[in-house]
């Protein structure tokens, strides 16, 4: 049954932050953090640690990244992306998560690769990263 939950969180994960960036914001906003919670809930973990981490991730998941802002404000957004899974323990994706999304977006603006990583794949690759690391922790 676990299985069935980890699998669930990180396709979910990442057909609705792609759903969100494409076509309707909340998917990713409000949406995605629910769905997460509703997981990590029935994976066992108590409900008001998954209620937290679903309130802290409708904020970060608010949080611009796009082409006008600094690299170091982009970081920042995708570390916060990993905090808001701290409060269900420690994982070594709460490190590689922002990484990968920050190389993931300079792959997608980088003029020899931005064809290869367009956006929709890089949507896809960051909603999988968070699902990933919510998946691991639950």
């Amino acid at each position: 049954m676990k299985e069935v939950l980890m699998l669930s969180c990180m396709a979910s994960s990442a057909i609705l932050w792609s759903l969100g960036g494409m076509y309707w914001k909340p998917a990713r906003r409000y949406l995605l953090p629910f769905v997460l919670m509703t997981f990590a809930v029935v994976a066992g973990v108590i409900w008001w640690k998954a209620f937290i981490m679903a309130c802290l991730m409708i904020g970060a998941f608010s949080l611009g990244y796009g082409s006008s802002l600094p690299y170091w404000r982009k970081a920042l957004t995708f570390i916060s992306y990993s905090l808001t899974t701290l409060i269900l323990g420690f994982t070594a994706w709460q490190i590689v998560m922002p990484v990968l999304c920050l190389l993931v977006f300079w792959l997608s603006n980088w003029k020899p690769t931005a064809r290869m990583f367009t956006w929709r794949v890089c949507e896809w690759i960051m909603g999988s990263l968070i699902g990933i690391t919510v998946a691991v922790l639950i």
